[in-house]
């Protein structure tokens, strides 16, 4: 009979993890990167255009010991909420329409 060897990932990241540390958190991350990019949205009155790597810079800048995995998380989260589009090879953050 075989047997199956799974190897069993030490790192294991969620989305929404009550366990896990509030500064590697996905939600918090997208305030990082919003509140660094965006200092009044309320005053955005075009949609801003930022290199992708220069997202992580400012992440790895600010949290150093954050995981590659919940930046993308978070730029996920981020797009699930249509905050960010992608524009190879840009993030665009939106406008926010409340009209």
């Amino acid at each position: 009979m075989k047997k199956n060897i799974i190897k069993k990932s030490e790192d294991n990241f969620f989305l929404f993890n009550k366990h896990a540390k509030i500064n590697s958190s996905p939600i918090y991350l997208c305030y990082l990167i919003l509140s660094e990019n965006v200092k009044a949205p309320n005053r955005l009155e075009e949609d801003r255009l930022i290199p992708i790597y220069s997202l992580f810079n400012q992440i790895k800048r600010i949290a150093p010991q954050v995981p590659s995995k919940q930046i993308y998380f978070a730029i996920i989260l981020m797009y699930s909420l249509k905050l960010i589009e992608f524009d190879r090879p840009y993030v665009l953050i939106k406008k926010n329409d409340k009209n």
